[in-house]
């Protein structure tokens, strides 16, 4: 898994963290670091975070995250 600093994050994305995932304390940065790091889907956004494994009302915001962030692997994926 790739790592990447804070400051990999726009100017706009560096802000106080919300919570994605109440049932896990999941954080939307911790989440956006894992869309950067290759997470393409809410499932491994899951495996990367624990997010969206409990009740799953998360998961329009994990969708929203991965769209709004867009995973820099994914292209490479599509294109195999």
């Amino acid at each position: 898994m790739v790592t990447f600093v804070r400051s990999a994050l726009p100017s706009w994305e560096r802000r106080s963290p919300m919570y994605a995932c109440i049932c896990h304390a999941v954080s939307t940065t911790t989440v956006e670091y894992a869309v950067l790091g290759g997470a393409a889907s809410v499932e491994e956004v899951g495996q990367a975070t624990g997010a969206g494994t409990g009740c799953g009302s998360c998961h329009e915001v994990l969708d929203g995250v991965i769209d709004r962030i867009g995973c820099p692997l994914l292209a490479l994926r599509q294109a195999s």
